[in-house]
């Protein structure tokens, strides 16, 4: 769990707030849970943009965009 946790605040301003948060959610839901890979999968992106919705949409937060995004547009 720490791992995961560290690799999240590693790579938070490069991949952004969105991506990071999707990987980080089903890093660990794969290790927690014993379920299939499509509904930690869909966990994953249903919490991560729920996230991102609250805090970037609702709440006026602003979150970090990262770089890669950038880079790959």
């Amino acid at each position: 769990f720490f791992a995961a946790l560290a690799a999240y605040v590693a790579v938070l301003n490069t991949m952004g707030f969105a991506a990071a948060t999707f990987l980080l959610a089903l890093s660990l839901l794969y290790i927690a849970n014993e379920t299939k890979w499509w509904v930690s999968l869909l966990c994953a992106f249903v919490s991560s943009l729920g996230a991102y919705a609250l805090f970037e949409r609702l709440l006026g937060v602003n979150l970090a965009k990262g770089t890669l995004p950038g880079l790959l547009w």
